[in-house]
């Protein structure tokens, strides 16, 4: 039975991304193995961690539950907002059971690959072939316009996942598997090749960042040759004018027949290429005539993300309740409803204006203040820590539009993500918090 026991514990722990990713209740069974065996095991050390994480955060923690009662928020987002601390002490436990079992950690990181390598040859075949090599067999193909999502279905996460895990590639070749991919030069192009299926998920937030997150990567490890830099330099200038040259609609596309021009506006490249230029230029337009803007943007088919800003800051500002405390933990949607005026959507798609509206000046601050607590921590062995600075680089971006810092699908996808950076922090010797 003991046997049993532990070839069970093994198996959740070895296979926990891809039981994540099939469904997210299962992190739950990972969640009270590990309090079981910490309790059992490691229940000093296992107190004295909880007591000083939550003693970091209490501050944070209990500002914005007492914003919360402040704005008489529903008894269901009472319950939301603690189940997104009861995500922070999920990732506390499974990363404290990993530094404990680091087999289970490393089985877990290269299952990991394993899982993603699949998903990227699924990504390829769905684009070329119209088939699903991984959802098919269940009459289910998961797509929804141009954005494809594999087995996470309904969750348009795919692209998010493949780039939240690129920090984590590298940080298990680099410091528990340095043969995985001997060769440097092949293990970019493996890089490359997570940019090209994020680009085909249709997620342009996460094909943005994936770029970013690549150029990182390569210059901040000491992997390549400098001459091969160069090389990859010139070839990423190359593309980029190849693309910016086939956003040009009115210069490629003047000699070719309607029938074509409508198909290639309703292809992917066209949503990844052109709109994202298109939105790019909207912006000057915005703050020069928001009438001549909402003609531009209904006229190309682009987002309303500005417009949903504008609208989060109007009801931010109209009063000085809304200013200093915010209107509330997921109160944002019905108090937009409440002006017909304003653009309303299920959250603003920009996480520091959705924490600045949900908890006011006070709340965004203190999160401000802790997300730099936490960076200038990992700064002091960046050496270490690159990984883990890339990882919440690509989280905190504040450039470009976001989902909603408070949904749980995101939110505990980053925390089964943060629980291997956190567990590497304590197999490293660092003692976070």
């Amino acid at each position: 039975m003991k046997k049993f026991g532990t070839l069970f514990k093994d198996f959740i722990f070895d296979n926990m991304v891809l039981l994540f990713i099939l469904s997210k209740y299962t992190i739950l069974i990972s969640f009270f193995i590990s309090i079981i065996y910490l309790f059992k095991e490691k229940k000093k050390i296992f107190i004295k961690k909880i007591l000083n994480s939550y003693k970091f955060f209490s501050l944070l923690i209990l500002t914005l539950f007492l914003l919360s009662l402040i704005n008489n928020i529903s008894l269901l987002n009472h319950l939301k907002f603690l189940s997104i601390l009861l995500l922070i002490f999920i990732s506390l436990s499974i990363s404290l059971y990993f530094s404990y079992n680091p087999k289970n950690f490393t089985n877990s990181l290269k299952f990991l690959n394993i899982i993603n390598f699949l998903l990227i040859i699924d990504v390829f075949v769905f684009q070329i072939f119209s088939y699903s090599i991984l959802t098919n067999w269940y009459n289910n193909v998961p797509t929804t316009g141009l954005r494809y999502s594999s087995i996470f279905y309904d969750e348009k996460i795919l692209g998010f996942y493949l780039l939240s895990s690129m920090p984590l590639i590298l940080l298990y070749k680099k410091n528990y598997n340095p043969n995985f991919i001997s060769n440097n030069k092949i293990f970019f192009i493996l890089l490359l090749f997570y940019i090209i299926a994020i680009y085909l998920t249709g997620e342009r937030r996460s094909f943005i960042l994936s770029i970013i997150t690549f150029i990182l990567i390569f210059y901040n490890h000491q992997f390549i040759k400098k001459t091969f830099k160069k090389t990859l330099l010139i070839l990423s200038i190359l593309i980029l004018l190849f693309l910016i040259a086939l956003s040009s609609k009115e210069r490629i596309m003047n000699n070719i027949s309607q029938d074509m021009v409508k198909k290639y506006n309703e292809s992917l490249n066209y949503r990844m290429v052109n709109l994202t230029i298109n939105t790019i230029k909207s912006i000057p337009i915005f703050f020069e005539d928001k009438k001549a803007y909402k003609y531009y943007i209904e006229r190309n088919q682009i987002g309303n993300w500005l417009l949903l800003y504008d609208s989060s800051l109007h009801i931010y500002s109209k009063n000085l309740k809304n200013i200093f405390f915010g209107v509330g933990f997921k109160n944002y949607k019905s108090k937009c409803k409440e002006n017909r005026n304003l653009v309303c959507s299920t959250h603003p798609h920009h996480f520091l204006i959705e924490f600045l509206v949900s908890f006011g000046l006070i709340g965004l601050s203190l999160f401000i203040f802790y997300i730099y607590k936490i960076i200038f921590y990992l700064l002091k062995n960046r050496k270490q820590n690159k990984e883990y600075l890339i990882y919440l680089f690509i989280f905190f971006f504040p450039f470009l539009p976001s989902g909603s810092i408070f949904s749980l699908n995101i939110l505990s996808t980053i925390t089964v993500l943060s629980s291997f950076f956190i567990a590497h922090q304590h197999i490293s010797g660092n003692k976070y918090g």
